[in-house]
């Protein structure tokens, strides 16, 4: 698992509401306190990911199924309690993500277009920023 230590607490990379997203992991209480990783709007920006979004939830999942996880303190919504509630909520919000994932997916390959690549984390050229208003402004762009 990669990460950085705080103390007794770990720091993990947990893309996909934003590349540079992060949640705090107290080994001691079992919590994993998880900003806006289940979010109902992921992702939202536009480098977010479903691919990293998913992939992160799985990897919550793997701490959940490890008895690592079994309290789930999301930034928005219900503080998910016990490894059976968690587990739940976590499988629930993948299912969604895949289901819109494939969706997206489908819409591309019906229209006989590849859907655009992944994004590489870097944030977007200065040309791109015009079309979505103030957006430019979240990178200090001017």
């Amino acid at each position: 698992m990669k990460g950085w230590r705080l103390g007794s607490k770990i720091i993990l990379p947990t893309p996909g509401h934003s590349p540079c997203s992060v949640s705090l992991l107290w080994p001691e209480k079992k919590a994993l306190f998880i900003s806006d990783t289940d979010w109902v709007c992921n992702p939202v920006f536009i480098y977010s990911s479903l691919r990293d979004s998913i992939s992160t939830l799985k990897m919550m999942k793997e701490l959940n199924e490890a008895s690592n996880v079994d309290l789930l303190l999301p930034a928005h919504g219900q503080v998910k309690e016990g490894g059976g509630e968690v587990l739940a909520h976590l499988d629930s919000y993948i299912r969604r993500l895949d289901v819109i994932r494939s969706g997206v997916l489908s819409a591309y390959h019906s229209c006989g277009e590849e859907p655009p690549k992944p994004a590489t984390g870097k944030r977007p050229a200065k040309a791109f920023l015009p079309r979505f208003g103030k957006i430019g402004h979240f990178w200090g762009n001017k």
